[in-house]
């Protein structure tokens, strides 16, 4: 199957989720990476690549926290 306008990648992963070869494309260099994501690192790396992604989303949130927690002021407001 060829999408030469693949956009977010939805018909180009049904058609490989129905065992059909997949060429998909598109100007946006967003969507290419959504694409590559979605129909090559997704099917090769699985699992590995979800916790990989989730351990340094969580490292990156602790570093914000960190480097931001004295322009924020807390205030408990009881109503």
């Amino acid at each position: 199957m060829v999408n030469p306008f693949a956009g977010g990648g939805s018909i180009p992963l049904e058609a490989l989720r129905v065992g059909a070869d997949v060429f998909a494309s598109d100007l946006n260099p967003v969507a290419v990476l959504l694409n590559k994501v979605i129909l090559e690192y997704i099917p090769k790396y699985g699992q590995r690549l979800a916790d990989e992604v989730r351990k340094w989303g969580q490292w990156i949130k602790k570093q914000a926290e960190k480097d931001l927690d004295f322009r924020f002021v807390i205030i408990n407001l009881r109503l």
